[in-house]
């Protein structure tokens, strides 16, 4: 059921008998339950609190019909109704309606989806307010001569006078105010308060800057298309300014009054982009990502929804944020495989806000300097205007590439005697040096001499890492941290080494030689929160630390000026994998990574060791030629008919016991051969995934591809009906994911 555009979501209808809800449970189904007149209008859109087997949830009405199959004896009545009219606006519902159909998502778990957890809970639309305290000029602060905790918060609030504190001012400026809070609070020498929140607005934006020819290009072919749908494809190398350009068309959509989306892929970029934001504009601005509590979440949601936050920048949950007038959107690094969910509802954000751009008709800019092959065939075939930004803004030149046989050069300790050079020099001229190393911990072996076993994970067919600071080893694929034991657990003899370098390990290289540089280590052990990521982030900025060194978190988006060296430590990871999108992936990683040097006057340079160089594929890196990579990219896709030439569903199951995954697939596979018939659908056999154990659990997948998207989305959904129904999928933990990302 649609809810239309010019109801603004809430389509009554009084006198409903029925109605159908979805429930946040994983099943592809609705249910129907009966509607009490005292309980006013059915609305779609509305949530609702229904009995559900021997539970009480919250459920979305989906549909209002007269009439049910169920028989009125076991029909059971809606207990209440949440709101008054859809919480959903028109374009986001038919978006999401749309998702469950595509993605084979069960609807009420696509509906859930997009509404934060106290919303998923029952609680009301509109958040409490935030409490404020403020001291008593009267009564007696006596007491408070042996309580120094307490006569600090009493003095600190009487200096802040009427305006008083919240807990964010308060976790700011003192350490253990909560428990001399509570006293105060029973001595009435303070009070409290609860205002309603609001959102600092910027008062004084930065100025715009001067766009370069190629920007202004940009800009004015967005603008031409004005508030109509129009899907743009940004290939703008790094440093070239895309930002800026989203900037300027960002300006004249708040003019009009109208909200802007704006994604990133990972909530690492998400704070510098905020701040580079709310200093660019005046209006409220807020930030939606997994990183929030539920209270934040519920907050931010609420103020888009009321139309109160004109910006809202996030990951890739946001995309599911209740705009209200919605002008553009914008995916920078549309390319990064984050913006697919690999879990639960797997959806891909991308893709789900070109569907939502398509809903408001708005247009919608797709940045990146390396593309999606599918965005760019897209591009190719005339579905998105193609702008290119081939030169970096500023004057700026794109830094020298060389590539470092690693067969021949001296090494130390997986550090070239080049790249230990070039980093001499830097630190002698007073700049940055990043080294890129997409491997956290010590080692990623632990290897026995004796009886030459490696350390493995006892429940995935993976090796442990060592993280030696911590006297550890950790599963990096299901999280096992086990105390690292100098014997061996194979053969109980002593005398374990370590083979291969991970970033923990290079740290303490670094350090030893060049004992007088400052070298930060930024990967997910040593930036563990938002707070320690943005801490880190500006000591970089503010050229605090010589030797930056880090993984995949440092590949993208950042802009550090006084970085001039980029080192690629080993960049034959991923080279041969069994993805057939392995090399893409690669290829952009590098590509970002070493866009990071040379972004202002001073040239940059990138040094890539490889012990393959004569691979034709560091060839196109060396030369920064995306344009011949992705054509031969492409042409190997089109005579295998890979993706975006055909579409690719993926079915996974996985089981405690070996061999039950595997068997599930082949009824599966069984069952689609025999309703494809003589259609051009190709079904490949069951295979064991590439990591078969993970977590304890034994994991088989099959691939499907076809041409015709309608007839799939029709086959796979037949074929979900019917495993839902069947016993033999009980005995297995089964998925479906279209158009993944990767097949790990």
């Amino acid at each position: 059921t649609s809810i239309e555009p010019d109801d603004g979501g809430a389509a009554e209808i009084g006198s409903v008998s029925y109605v159908r809800v979805a429930v946040p449970i994983p099943l592809r189904a609705e249910f129907d339950f009966a509607w009490s007149s005292e309980l006013g209008n059915a609305v779609l859109g509305t949530r609702v609190r229904v009995p559900f087997a021997r539970r009480t949830l919250v459920g979305v009405v989906t549909e209002i019909d007269i009439s049910t199959a169920v028989a009125k004896s076991k029909i059971k009545k809606v207990i209440a109704r949440l709101d008054a009219q859809s919480i959903y606006s028109s374009e986001l519902w038919n978006s999401l309606r749309w998702a469950s159909n595509y993605y084979q998502a069960p609807p009420g778990e696509m509906l859930f989806a997009a509404l934060p957890k106290l919303l998923r809970d029952g609680k009301a639309t509109d958040p409490e307010g935030e409490t404020w305290y403020t001291a008593n000029d009267l009564g007696s602060v006596d007491s408070l001569q042996r309580a120094p905790k307490q006569r600090q918060l009493h003095t600190f609030l009487l200096e802040r006078g009427a305006v008083g504190a919240n807990a964010t001012i308060l976790n700011a400026s003192m350490q253990g105010w909560r428990t001399a809070l509570r006293e105060l609070l029973n001595k009435e020498l303070i009070r409290s308060e609860q205002r309603s929140i609001e959102i600092s607005v910027n008062e004084k934006p930065l100025r715009l800057i001067d766009l370069n020819d190629s920007q202004q290009v940009a800009v004015k072919a967005i603008a031409q298309v004005g508030q109509s749908y129009f899907p743009f494809l940004l290939h703008g190398t790094t440093g070239s300014g895309k930002t800026e350009v989203y900037f300027d068309v960002m300006d004249q959509v708040l003019a009009c009054d109208q909200q802007v989306l704006l994604l990133v892929p990972e909530i690492g970029l998400t704070p510098q982009l905020m701040e580079r934001v709310a200093s660019r504009f005046s209006c409220a601005v807020v930030m939606l990502h997994s990183g929030l509590s539920d209270k934040e979440r519920h907050l931010a949601w609420a103020q888009v929804n009321q139309n109160t936050a004109r910006i809202v920048v996030g990951t890739r949950s946001a995309v599911f944020a209740p705009m209200r007038a919605l002008g553009l959107i914008v995916i920078d690094e549309e390319h990064d495989a984050s913006f697919k969910q690999q879990d639960g509802v797997r959806y891909n954000a991308r893709d789900f806000a070109i569907y939502l751009a398509r809903q408001w008709d708005v247009p919608i800019i797709l940045g990146s300097a390396t593309p999606s092959l599918e965005s760019l065939s897209n591009a190719k075939r005339g579905r998105y205007q193609y702008l290119s930004l081939k030169r970096r803004a500023g004057g700026s030149k794109l830094p020298d590439v060389e590539i470092i046989d690693m067969r021949k050069a001296p090494v130390e300790n997986g550090i070239s005697l080049q790249m230990i050079t070039a980093v001499s020099e830097r630190l002698v001229r007073g700049e940055q040096s990043l080294l890129y190393l997409n491997r956290r911990g010590y080692a990623p072996v632990i290897y026995c001499n004796s009886c030459n076993e490696g350390a493995k994970c006892h429940r995935c067919d993976a090796y442990l890492t060592l993280h030696k600071s911590r006297q550890q080893v950790r599963c990096h694929h299901c999280g096992y941290q086990g105390v690292f034991n100098t014997e061996c657990s194979n053969c109980g003899e002593s005398g374990l080494s370590s083979i291969g370098e991970g970033t923990q390990q290079l740290e303490q290289v670094l350090e030893e030689r060049f004992p007088n540089a400052t070298v930060m280590r930024i990967d997910r052990d040593s930036a563990g929160s938002e707070s320690k990521l943005v801490e880190m982030l500006d000591a970089v900025q503010s050229g605090a630390v010589d030797i930056i060194l880090g993984t995949q978190m440092l590949s993208k988006g950042h802009d550090f000026p006084n970085v001039t060296l980029v080192g690629v430590l080993n960049a034959d990871q991923g080279l041969f994998s069994s993805d057939f999108r392995g090399a893409e992936h690669l290829f952009q990683q590098l590509v970002q990574v070493a866009g990071r040097a040379g972004r202002r006057q001073v040239m940059g340079q990138v040094l890539i060791q490889t012990a393959v160089p004569d691979n034709p594929f560091f060839g196109f890196v060396a030369a920064h030629d995306f344009d011949s990579f992705s054509e031969l990219q492409l042409s190997e896709r089109e005579l295998l008919r890979y993706p975006p030439y055909e579409q690719a569903v993926l079915f996974r199951a996985e089981s405690n016991f070996p061999g039950n995954g595997l068997g599930f697939l082949h009824k599966v596979r069984t069952w689609l051969k025999q309703r494809i018939g003589e259609r051009a659908v190709r079904i490949y056999d069951p295979v064991p995934s590439p990591m078969e154990r993970r977590a304890g659990r034994y994991r088989a997948q099959l691939l499907l591809l076809g041409a015709d998207r309608k007839y799939i989305r029709e086959l796979v959904g037949d074929c979900c009906a019917m495993l839902e129904t069947d016993r033999a999928s009980r005995k297995v933990r089964w998925s479906v994911d279209v158009d993944p990302v990767d097949t790990y």
